[in-house]
């Protein structure tokens, strides 16, 4: 039986590599927030920016907790 190495893993949520970092996690968090904001800008051109924020922080709450890790 042989074991297969994994360049990553994911444990509790979070994604981390062979040296412990966890740069791809935050370039997956982005990448789903991005992807978020252009399915609202494409589903919701004639909102004010308000209602357009709000959505935002409703649909894509993910992003939120990455702020606050980077800061």
């Amino acid at each position: 039986m042989t074991v297969q190495r994994d360049d990553h893993i994911k444990d509790l949520g979070v994604t981390f590599d062979e040296k412990l970092d966890f740069g791809l996690h935050v370039a997956e968090k982005v990448n789903k927030a991005y992807s978020m904001l252009w399915l609202i800008k494409r589903n919701f051109k004639h909102i004010g920016a308000e209602a357009f924020v709000t959505l935002y922080k409703h649909l894509a709450p993910g992003v939120q907790q990455l702020t606050m890790v980077a800061t």
